[in-house]
């Protein structure tokens, strides 16, 4: 497997765990941040990547705005999308 790809399956997995989350706020349980994974931070390590604010905004807006019907082939086009911008980010 290309590293490419193992980065894209974590994405998907903090994809699901970010619509999990979201539809949890969504009717007021709000975590506080107790459960957050951190994976953004795993994701810009693989990429060679030092998270800067446009870096972590790109990854973060992209989490904030998933829906919470996304079917598992959606999930893995929004995390090679997200990959793609995220490659093309300083």
């Amino acid at each position: 497997m290309q590293k490419r790809e193992i980065i894209v399956k974590i994405i998907v997995q903090d994809i699901r765990h970010n619509m999990l989350l979201n539809g949890l706020q969504g009717i007021g349980l709000v975590d506080d941040e107790r459960y957050t994974l951190n994976i953004d931070q795993i994701v810009a390590e693989l990429m060679g990547k030092q998270p800067t604010d446009d870096w972590m905004n790109t990854y973060w807006q992209t989490m904030v705005k998933l829906q919470p019907n996304m079917t598992p082939k959606e999930q893995v086009s929004v995390a090679n999308n997200l990959f793609e911008s995220l490659c093309h980010l300083q």
